[in-house]
């Protein structure tokens, strides 16, 4: 399985050979009094399906080097395949130029519907943290998983939905209210089977498209959900937008597939 056993990385340091702090902002720890220091880049398969000529597959990734780099090393790595061989050329490492500056505001909302007896109850009641999202300027505004379940304290089954439908078309009317973008978690059906899904919403109202969980944890297969088969990455006024949902997150395929670059091989 070469996505398994092959990557390519990119390793920064100083003159001396020491590793450098990380850029001044980025958090990937949570304890406290820990050396900040800057980790290794891995590129992405690039539409492995169009570069991958005779068994080659081009990987490509665009980066800002970290305060304090002055080297930057390119491993290519072998694991967990034993025999086995593998082998890099055409190798490019340049100077590009930094994208255009630009911010985008996100919104979590952390929520767990009350008290409501139907799907829309429990939707309606996200309806002023949206709002309040926007007074903030928000252009994305993301809610929580299952969220008609968890408020209306039914099962999978009977908070299943067809997607698009009445859930997405509420959703739609507040993101187009606001003029903003909105991530929701809500129980799909499709014919027999359900699935766990967050759907992205564009600020016209329209459904942009959905993502279905991969990872299903006990809890979830067992009572009836159904695995997704993809991991799609939409185009949106804020930029390529990929989705996960909670025990994704446990796993590295989702990241790596949401984080495919683009087709322009550059490096930096």
């Amino acid at each position: 399985m070469p996505r398994r056993s092959v990557l390519a990385r990119i390793v920064w340091s100083d003159a001396a050979g020491n590793s450098v702090s990380r850029h001044e902002g980025v958090l990937t720890n949570f304890a406290k009094n820990v050396v900040a220091a800057a980790e290794p880049e891995y590129p992405g398969e690039i539409a492995a399906k169009s570069v991958n000529h005779n068994g080659w597959i081009e990987v490509s990734g665009v980066y800002r080097a970290p305060p304090g780099a002055t080297q930057a090393r390119v491993e290519l790595h072998l694991l967990w395949a034993p025999n086995g061989r593998v082998q890099w050329s055409d190798i490019v490492f340049q100077h590009t130029e930094s994208p255009t500056p630009r911010k985008v505001r996100l919104a979590a909302v952390h929520y767990r519907p009350r008290g409501a007896k139907t799907l829309m109850d429990a939707c309606r009641q996200f309806a002023p943290l949206v709002e309040e999202a926007a007074h903030r300027k928000a252009g994305l505004v993301v809610l929580g998983e299952t969220l008609t379940c968890a408020g209306a304290g039914s099962n999978y089954a009977d908070c299943a939905e067809p997607i698009p439908g009445p859930s997405t078309d509420y959703f739609g009317e507040l993101a187009k209210k606001d003029q903003l973008h909105i991530v929701a978690g809500l129980i799909e059906r499709d014919r027999h089977q359900l699935f766990n899904v967050a759907v992205l919403i564009a600020p016209d109202g329209k459904l942009i498209g959905k993502y279905r969980k991969v990872c299903l944890p006990d809890g979830e297969y067992d009572k009836g959900m159904s695995p997704g088969t993809d991991y799609p990455v939409f185009e949106t006024r804020l930029g390529k937008i990929g989705m996960m949902i909670c025990y994704d997150g446990f796993f590295p395929e989702v990241a790596r597939e949401n984080g495919e670059p683009s087709a322009s091989p550059k490096w930096t």
